[in-house]
């Protein structure tokens, strides 16, 4: 203390001290020692604002409230609920615990009237109460199902944190017996399909669905690619394969025949059609493309099939 009543300059310079020595946690290792410093630094503090309120100047004497976790003063000069939640933990109990926010979320929610909040008030305010699932309905409301929704989800669910939940089945839209963390990552896939030179990554992200769901959501995905090279048509025959999607990659396989045939290549014309899935190309013995591919394959050497290549024609259509 001092002898005689304090200048306002050394009152300052003695909250300057107090905010300088605020006890810091750094560790849990610490939490014990830090408590025992942070009582006794409070009373520090309220013993100032005790002795010296009258004294201090007002700019000060508000910090001193700041720092003391006035609720009056904190009140004051916070905008929302979430700035006065991380006032009253930040200045008046620190070593809240994250399972231990609701109490002190509850009472700032209680001073702001709901009517001002925004989407991200709502996800904040779950985050704090410790509801991820809630927290992630409130993303996917103000977000949508996007990348961040879908690796969070699936963060959380490898976490333990979530369980997966099944979905409605009168909001499922033909996704029986899907989870809300496999369609977290169905409603990505689409989005990735929709994005040009994506269509692949969107395949795999298909994988923790359902089978029966995955696989048709695959065959739409490929389905709605266009065949512009040689190049895509053997990766779409590549997804095709792994997926078990005969038909598609029938129907792929026959454009590319048709695409060569018009261009006079029935060499190329016929590796296709050796790439089509046999069952289907039986099936397709007697179609228009494949008597055109014969037709083709008849003609005199020096258009591009060889004797080799009519024997082959004959054994793949045969």
């Amino acid at each position: 203390g001092w002898r005689n009543e304090p200048t306002a300059g050394e009152l300052l310079f003695y909250l300057d001290m107090l905010v300088e020595n605020r006890p810091t946690l750094r560790s849990a290792e610490e939490l014990l020692e830090f408590r025992g410093n942070w009582r006794v630094w409070q009373e520090d503090a309220a013993m100032l604002e005790r002795r010296y309120e009258l004294a201090l100047p007002s700019g000060a004497l508000t910090a001193l409230k700041i720092l003391r976790a006035d609720e009056g003063t904190l009140l004051a000069g916070c905008s929302g609920w979430v700035e006065l939640v991380l006032a009253l933990a930040f200045h008046g109990q620190p070593t809240l615990r994250r399972t231990e926010f609701e109490p002190v979320v509850n009472h700032a929610i209680a001073h702001f009237p709901e009517e001002r909040y925004s989407e991200n008030d709502y996800i904040l305010m779950s985050i704090m109460l410790d509801d991820p699932k809630q927290a992630l309905d409130n993303l996917g409301a103000a977000y949508g199902r996007g990348w961040l929704l879908c690796h969070l989800t699936d963060l959380l669910a490898r976490a333990g944190q979530v369980a997966p939940r099944p979905l409605d089945a009168a909001l499922a839209d033909g996704t029986d017996g899907c989870t809300d963390h496999a369609l977290a990552f169905l409603e990505h896939a689409r989005t990735l399909a929709a994005t040009h030179g994506l269509w692949q990554l969107a395949l795999d992200f298909l994988l923790p669905l359902p089978r029966r769901l995955a696989t048709a959501w695959a065959s739409a995905i490929i389905r709605a690619e266009s065949v512009c090279s040689d190049a895509q048509a053997a990766k779409l025959l590549a997804a095709c394969e792994v997926w078990g999607l005969e038909r598609d990659a029938a129907s792929i396989a026959t454009q590319m025949v048709v695409r060569k045939l018009r261009a006079g290549m029935p060499a190329a014309a016929l590796s296709w059609l050796a790439r089509t899935p046999e069952p289907l190309r039986l099936r397709a013995r007697y179609d228009s493309i494949v008597r055109a591919l014969v037709r083709a394959c008849e003609q005199p050497a020096g258009v591009g099939v060889d004797d080799d290549g009519r024997a082959t024609a004959a054994a793949v259509l045969a």
